[in-house]
Parts: C-alpha cells; sequence; structure tokens
C-alpha cells in the first residue's frame, strides 16, 4: 500500500510505502503525484519505507521501477528513510539510473530527512 501527503508551500511528496507492493498501487497513487508535480516546477519526496516489505511479485517491482523512471526527472531531492540494510542497498542501486539527488535516512531520522529536503542549497 501507498499513502500519499502533499505540502504545497514546500513541494514536498510524502510516500509512506507498507506492506508488500502490488502493480495496483501505483495506477492508485499516480494521479494524485502527477497532478501535484504538474502544479510545482521540481518537487522532492521523502519515502517512508519503514513497513515496506518487498513487491508481491516481479510485476509489481517492474511497475514501481517504471513509476520512478517516468516521474523522477521532476524529482529534485529525494530522501529515503528505511530500517533494513536491502532497503538501503536498492535506493542506492536505483539513485544511480535517476537524476535527482538522492539521500539515505535511518528510521530515527525522518525529521532530519523532510529538513533536508525542504533546505535552501546555494
Amino acid at each position: 500500500m501507498i499513502e500519499i501527503t502533499t505540502n504545497d508551500s514546500s513541494a514536498l511528496i510524502e510516500a509512506r510505502i507498507s506492506g508488500h507492493l502490488q502493480a495496483d498501487d501505483f495506477g492508485e497513487v499516480a494521479p494524485q503525484v502527477d497532478e501535484f508535480i504538474s502544479s510545482h516546477e521540481k518537487v522532492s519526496v521523502l519515502l517512508d519505507l519503514i513497513d515496506f516489505h518487498g513487491w508481491e511479485n516481479v510485476t509489481a517491482a517492474r511497475t514501481h521501477f517504471k513509476f520512478i523512471k517516468d516521474h523522477h526527472k521532476r524529482i529534485e531531492r529525494i530522501a529515503v528513510v528505511a530500517n533494513k540494510t536491502w532497503q538501503h542497498w536498492i535506493a542506492a542501486v536505483v539513485g544511480t539510473f535517476i537524476s535527482s539527488k538522492e539521500k539515505c535516512f535511518d528510521e530515527h531520522q525522518k525529521e532530519e530527512a523532510r529538513n533536508w529536503l525542504t533546505s535552501v542549497t546555494v
């Protein structure tokens, strides 16, 4: 399951991903994400993976990676909050294929992740 919250003032999307992702999960959130991205020049994303247990099957993983491919060019920064080593590894691998700046945080660093996403760099 994917739960999306947005903040217009900071152009921030927070996505809490839990359980085993299914391919249909992305179809449910895509309209909300697309609308939010289209109303901002660039956005940042906080991915909360603390309760994420992987993908239901290969189709779900493929759909997830296609979703990333279709959206990453409009995303300036991605903060991944995770509590499992494999989640950090996958985030690092995906980070090499996207144009967004990406940084991983441990589960107790969620506020630090949010601050990194909303900070202005010179």
